[in-house]
């Protein structure tokens, strides 16, 4: 005879089988892709696909010659929009959004995203878009198609040509519209709005994210504030009680060190000048020598290590280690491994374990005379627990012209103006490398994997005669002050170029700096003629605000709003300032 369970144990059991059920059914309602839950974990999840896929594409995505352009062409003020000529939202918004593009100084890339199924006409439209690009009239095309209608019925693409954009070359036209490299050139935009999420038109995107059809939201998101100096010297090595601050020789550079503290290098006499800003103490160390600490001959570069400043002495091959407030921690020699040049780059301490990151830079290889050549810097990293350095990437440098006519001994090296450039800084336990032929930035990690990169921001601009023979006469006044001052001092003289050779186009940078906080900065390329310097600021690929300096300002290191800046005073006197910028 089976026994029945007691009540109470049925009763519970059931309870447990009705709340399984009640949870079943939430979890059903709350995360299915329609519920509370459910759609905001899809919305987040298709926001962090499209930012990872748009840091992705970014640079492919703005290389366009589909462009509107407004009083502005740099990158990083550039909006893109995906388009359906046939899409009524496109047609009746698009003068707004020129006039508002054009009104905020920024530029218009234009994508194709024909909805074939709704919009039978929008894919021979995006294809006459395309190619009208080949005789120099998009922008006319582009109005036309989005403000008139002709083109809505029949299929004659080549009187419409003819008639809305003046193109005589109807057979040219029609051959391109049939042609296989228009249809790749479609389809390449139509991916590119897949990988980032975009279904519908208009969709706009901006370095800083996708917005579907918000403009105002694209728009809002170039706001990047431009800073400048504000009023007022908060620090004045020339004000300094020390003489040796105060009369500091020839600067050769400065660094923050912690909260409030700075380091400069006199190259006269070798002196690194560790300075706390609110009370002007001073501690000294360095000095010309070979002991601890001391230098030989040459002024040490200064470098970031994990717990203060890094000095590397070129002669002595040695790395000297100090506390933010100055004190000597520890030096370091490197014995093996660096092919001595004359020209190694020590950049620093990498961050976590005292890993030393250098830039040996190798001569140039036998060129025929008078050839333009990259030459090469090796990345060279020694771990802590060895002497031997590793080589771990090669990257181009210098763009230089090389000649070796007698009594030239072995080579001589001439200016290319405007040519290609390659920088360098250290962020943590990262090497960022800018290259001006590329057009690139990237980072890489210590055994030179690249980890991160993005496209240069700003464009190249065309060189003027007038402006390379301004770049000459300065050059040119430069030697001659160069021989005279060896002339004086009985040292060896060297040979004055009459000429100097130039790309046509300058760079979209000329330097580039790591500041405390590990931000990048780049500054746009100095052109004869500018008035101001402009730098752009960068954490990570986010462009978080833009700096305006005086021409005479020289930037040596930044924390926060603060700047260490290298200026003269009237008559010529070299000194360190420090300053906020609002």
């Amino acid at each position: 005879m089976t026994q029945e369970p007691p009540p109470e144990r049925t009763t519970g059991k059931l309870n447990r089988v009705v709340n399984v059920a009640i949870l079943v059914t939430l979890a059903y309602l709350l995360l299915q892709p329609s519920g509370i839950i459910g759609s905001r974990l899809i919305a987040a999840f298709d926001g962090w696909r499209a930012g990872r896929a748009l840091d992705r594409v970014w640079p492919e995505l703005v290389e366009t010659p589909s462009r509107l352009v407004g009083r502005s062409v740099q990158v990083e003020r550039t909006i893109v929009e995906f388009i359906d000529y046939e899409c009524p939202f496109c047609r009746i918004g698009a003068g707004r959004v020129f006039d508002l593009v054009a009104a905020e100084g920024a530029d218009i890339a234009i994508r194709h995203l024909p909805l074939e199924g709704i919009h039978p006409r929008a894919r021979e439209a995006a294809q006459a878009a395309i190619c009208s690009e080949q005789h120099g009239v998009f922008a006319e095309a582009h109005a036309s198609l989005l403000n008139e209608d002709d083109w809505l019925v029949g299929g004659d693409w080549g009187g419409w040509a003819v008639r809305r954009l003046g193109i005589q070359d109807t057979g040219a036209f029609q051959r391109c519209m049939a042609d296989e490299e228009t249809a790749r050139r479609l389809e390449e935009d139509v991916h590119l709005a897949d990988q980032l999420g975009i279904q519908g038109t208009p969709g706009f995107v901006t370095a800083q994210g996708v917005f579907g059809g918000r403009l105002d939201e694209a728009l809002a998101s170039l706001h990047v504030p431009v800073l400048t100096l504000a009023d007022g010297v908060l620090f004045a090595s020339g004000d300094h009680g020390d003489a040796a601050v105060a009369e500091i020789g020839f600067l050769g550079g400065g660094l923050f060190t912690g909260e409030r503290r700075i380091v400069l290098v006199d190259r006269f006499s070798l002196l690194l000048l560790f300075i706390e800003l609110p009370t002007g103490e001073l501690q000294i160390q360095g000095g010309r020598g070979e002991g601890p600490g001391e230098f030989d001959d040459l002024a040490p570069t200064l470098g970031r290590g994990p717990d203060g400043p890094v000095a590397w002495d070129t002669n002595q091959r040695r790395a000297t280690f100090y506390s933010q407030e100055g004190s000597l921690i520890a030096t370091h020699h490197v014995r093996s491994g660096l092919k001595h040049s004359g020209r190694e780059v020590f950049l620093g301490a990498l961050d976590g374990d005292g890993a030393l990151a250098f830039l040996v830079f190798a001569d140039p290889a036998q060129e025929p005379n008078g050839a333009v050549v990259r030459r090469s810097a090796f990345l060279s990293v020694q771990l802590p627990d060895g002497d031997a350095v590793a080589q771990v990437r090669e990257f181009p440098t210098t763009e230089t012209l090389i000649v070796r006519d007698p009594p030239l001994f072995p080579y001589s090296e001439k200016a290319v103006l405007f040519g290609a450039k390659t920088y360098f800084a250290k962020i943590g336990d990262r090497v960022v490398v800018a290259d001006t032929q590329t057009d690139g930035v990237v980072s890489y990690d210590r055994t030179g994997v690249a980890v991160m990169s993005m496209r240069t921001p700003g464009e190249r601009r065309r060189v003027s005669r007038a402006q390379i023979e301004a770049v000459t006469e300065s050059l040119k006044d430069r030697d001659r002050q160069i021989q005279e001052r060896r002339q004086q001092t009985g040292s060896p003289t060297r040979d004055v170029f009459d000429d100097y050779v130039s790309s046509p186009e300058a760079p979209a940078i000329d330097q580039m700096l790591a500041d405390w906080a590990g931000r990048l900065w780049l500054r746009q390329y100095m052109m004869p003629g500018d008035t101001s310097q402009h730098w752009t600021v960068w954490a990570g690929q986010d462009h978080v605000f833009s700096v305006e300096l005086p021409l005479e300002a020289v930037l040596m290191d930044a924390q926060g709003d603060l700047l260490l800046l290298q200026t003269q005073d009237d008559l010529g006197v070299q000194q360190a300032v420090v300053r906020r910028i609002s």
